[in-house]
């Protein structure tokens, strides 16, 4: 099983060296301070399968396992995955990835072929952020 822990400020340099890499990924809602801002509100665990960093949001009786993942390669990410659809299945939970892009996406819907559904939440997508200023 998964050994998700609490995220607290003692894991803020752990954190760091995951979220902090705009080449890989450019998502605003997974910058260091949003994650840190909202990790009460949003019941901010993480944990690590097959080295990949995953973060999961959410309350323990959501039907939900909400989760984004960071520092994967395509090499570990089928296996990370598979880990977490067997976590949710044993907890009753719905595995949904957040803060993919098109590219993420499509290297997924690759390895793991009629599984997996692109859903986009545009309650959650209605904002832009310039990241020059």
């Amino acid at each position: 099983m998964i050994d998700f822990k609490i995220l607290t400020y003692d894991d803020l340099d752990l954190v760091k060296q995951f979220v902090d890499n705009p080449q890989k990924r450019a998502i605003c809602a997974n910058t260091l301070a949003n994650i840190f801002v909202w990790r009460k509100h949003n019941n901010t665990q993480w944990a690590f399968v097959a080295d990949v960093f995953i973060l999961s949001y959410g309350e323990d009786d959501s039907s939900n396992l909400l989760c984004s993942l960071h520092n994967f390669e395509e090499d570990n990410l089928r296996g990370t995955i598979e880990v977490l659809l067997e976590y949710a299945s044993f907890n009753n939970k719905q595995l949904i990835l957040g803060a993919l892009n098109e590219e993420d996406i499509k290297i997924i819907e690759q390895l793991i072929p009629n599984k997996c559904e692109d859903i986009t939440n545009n309650y959650h997508s209605d904002y832009i952020y310039n990241r020059v200023d």
